[in-house]
């Protein structure tokens, strides 16, 4: 057995689709005719790690044994197929078959590599993070780079003591994805697609291709993934489309290319004046775009994503001198392959992807079988991204009715170099170094001599989204490292600051802890000082996360109103002024 964890520091969720590659003793099965009833592509959905119950908590999982049943999972795809869920962090013991596919996207060390707990390790004995960072996710603190978030997604750790431990006892077995209202699966691509998050680039990431199309699961997100991807060659296709002779077979009032002898044979016999003539034509209506045309309109009449569908209606503007057919037509029509050759790359890709897009929306075999062997498709969303959407998505409902903008990635100079410049008059030049990014600054527009904002407004507020378990004791055990992060910002900005952490709970405005920062200045245990007029408040705040189990996107965004409104987070800012 090979043991592969998950998202090693909790940042990442998402998918992998593996083909098993057969080992030594399925070949000599086969070669003695026996049949075998496992599956052969395994689906990976990984979950959040706020989403695992205490029964899912244990450090290691198998998958659950694979039966004939696989054979027909009900959805529509020709190969057995086995689909089970991992949260974040979690562990897979996987056989060589499977192993030897995932190894092709796992790598034995992480991209950052300060010192990581064991896997499976939890906190210190006392339940406090350590000093000097997260001991749940071996954060140090430093940078702006949230920890884990340019991690592969899957790594493949030794077998430590702690693992062999397990293993000797009973392991369980990954949950099969169930099909029913609770979902856990397709409630995370739904909170994807509608938070507009995007897979992270990366070597290790997989994107489905056009013979692989038909593995993936029927979710909104991964539709949408498709129909991007296929938009985007088909935009960059479009760069190359040029008319080209097409031949046609017509009947006309006078001779054009070459009379077709038959038709002769009954002009003469009907006595008809028109000639029925072969020629080419000079065209751009082809089988090529009118199947390309053809999946651009499922994408505009089926994508989630706003950005998806305006894309699948500009593409479709510039393909409406093209004929439209009905799908069944398309497919069973096909172009040559040395004609496919001939082509652009990107028009190539684009009527390979319209293809598959037509054949899964109608139900139809794909023309293209994958590679059934290896890494099909593996995509990682950063999870402390999708949890920054979240909370800028809470402050949006709350404040901007009031004329506030949330501004994402605010680009903040704290450090600066002094130059002396001789024709300033002697005044230094100070020029930024290492520019941070506060996650979220609340911001007011400052109008200029019209009606316009200017482009830096007043900032008001800053948060800083933590993807982390909240801690026991608030803000004063959160890590050395976000506490610096947050009192720099509050310092520079003179506003407060605050670390927004996720809970599956519903949060109250008691979840805001608000903390005085100690004036510049002041003696090392006086809060004020000689250099400050108006007190600076740090602190945390819990702030809902959706659950599968009844708390639903539209319930946490009024849980948070809760919370932020009020005398929470918009009170102090209208205590500031603002």
């Amino acid at each position: 057995m090979r043991f592969f964890q998950v998202s090693a520091r909790g940042n990442g969720v998402g998918l992998t689709i593996l083909g098993r590659r057969p080992s030594a003793e399925d070949e000599s099965s086969s070669s003695a005719g026996e049949t075998d009833p496992g599956p052969d592509v395994l689906v990976i959905h990984i979950l959040p790690k706020l989403w695992a119950g205490a029964a899912e908590r244990d450090p290691v999982f198998r998958l659950p044994a694979g039966t004939a049943d696989d054979a027909d999972d009900g959805s529509g795809r020709g190969s057995r197929t086995l689909e089970v869920a991992i949260h974040e962090q979690q562990i897979l013991a996987l056989e060589p078959e499977w192993a030897l596919s995932l190894a092709e996207v796992a790598r034995d060390t992480l991209v950052d590599d300060p010192p990581l707990p064991s896997p499976g390790e939890g906190p210190q004995a006392d339940g406090r993070a350590a000093e000097t960072g997260d001991a749940e996710t071996g954060d140090t603190g430093t940078g702006d780079v949230e920890t884990g978030e340019t991690d592969p997604l899957w790594r493949e750790v030794p077998a430590t003591a702690q693992i062999r431990e397990a293993w000797r006892g009973e392991v369980p077995a990954l949950p099969r994805r169930a099909s029913d209202p609770a979902d856990p699966v397709r409630f995370l691509w739904d909170l994807l697609s509608r938070l507009g998050c995007e897979p992270a680039r990366g070597p290790e990431q997989r994107e489905p291709t056009p013979g692989g199309v038909d593995l993936l699961p029927d979710l909104p997100g991964l539709e949408d993934l498709v129909h991007r991807q296929f938009l985007k060659d088909t935009e960059r296709a479009l760069l190359h489309r040029r008319p080209t002779f097409l031949p046609v077979t017509e009947e006309l009032g006078f001779v054009r290319g070459r009379m077709d002898p038959q038709g002769l044979i009954r002009r003469t016999s009907r006595r008809r004046i028109p000639v029925l003539c072969e020629f080419d034509s000079l065209s751009a209506d082809s089988l090529l775009w009118q199947t390309v045309r053809g999946a651009v309109q499922i994408a505009a009449a089926e994508a989630e994503d706003e950005e998806v569908r305006e894309l699948a209606l500009t593409c479709d503007a510039q393909l409406r001198d093209v004929t439209v057919e009905p799908a069944h037509v398309l497919l069973s029509r096909g172009m040559p392959g040395s004609e496919l050759q001939r082509m652009p790359p990107e028009t190539r890709w684009a009527y390979r992807y319209a293809r598959a897009v037509l054949a899964r929306r109608h139900g139809v075999d794909p023309e293209e079988s994958p590679d059934m062997a290896g890494v099909l498709v593996n995509l990682k969303y950063v999870t402390s991204a999708l949890w920054e959407h979240m909370v800028k998505d809470y402050l949006d409902r709350v404040l901007t009715p009031g004329g506030l903008e949330v501004e994402e990635q605010h680009r903040l100079a704290v450090f600066f170099t002094e130059q002396e410049v001789p024709d300033r008059g002697g005044e230094p030049r100070y020029d930024p170094v290492s520019l941070k990014k506060p996650d979220l600054v609340v911001m007011c527009p400052v109008k200029t001599g019209g009606h316009a904002p200017d482009a830096q407004g007043q900032a008001l507020a800053v948060l800083d989204a933590k993807y982390k378990r909240l801690p026991w004791g608030g803000f004063a055990q959160a890590s050395m490292g976000d506490q610096y992060q947050l009192a720099t910002y509050a310092y520079r900005l003179e506003v407060p600051a605050f670390l927004a952490y996720p809970v599956t709970r519903a949060p109250s405005e008691r979840d805001v802890e608000s903390l005085v920062l100690g004036d510049p200045g002041a003696t090392s245990r006086q809060a004020t000082g000689p250099r400050r007029s108006r007190r600076l408040r740090v602190g945390a705040m819990a702030l809902p996360f959706p659950h599968p189990a009844g708390r639903s996107l539209a319930q946490c965004r009024t849980d948070a109103e809760h919370v932020l409104g009020g005398g929470g987070l918009a009170g102090l800012i209208a205590d500031l002024g603002g």
